[in-house]
């Protein structure tokens, strides 16, 4: 089981690893970094609180879960962003800008779960 007093911990190596392959204009690996960055951190909260992860959506539904509990909306909003960051890079909706911007995003979000008593 993971500790939920460290959920965000590697979250936090992988949005550095993420500003990395910006900065070697790999947008399609730093877009699959930023969802592995919040998945992370939603998966460790997930094991933490005894909920079963089964397929990669249900990540989703831990941060919809800690909006409402901690009444934090943009848990859930910057969840879908990394979730759908990827899948739009791929499609060709999405530029290296808007990957930048999603990575400062999902750091508000590391930001927002650090701040709060996630047991």
């Amino acid at each position: 089981m993971v500790s939920a007093i460290n959920h965000t911990a590697e979250s936090w190596r992988v949005i550095d690893h993420a500003e990395d392959a910006l900065a070697r204009n790999d947008v399609p690996e730093a877009a699959a970094l930023i969802w592995d960055s919040a998945a992370c951190a939603m998966r460790s909260i997930a094991e933490s609180r005894g909920l079963r992860i089964e397929v990669e959506y249900d990540l989703v539904r831990v941060g919809r879960k800690l909006a409402r509990e901690f009444g934090q909306s943009d848990i859930a909003t910057l969840t879908v962003v990394a979730h759908t960051t990827p899948w739009l890079v791929d499609e060709g909706w999405i530029n290296k800008d808007s990957v930048e911007w999603g990575a400062g995003e999902i750091k508000k979000l590391l930001e927002i779960l650090d701040g709060l008593d996630i047991a």
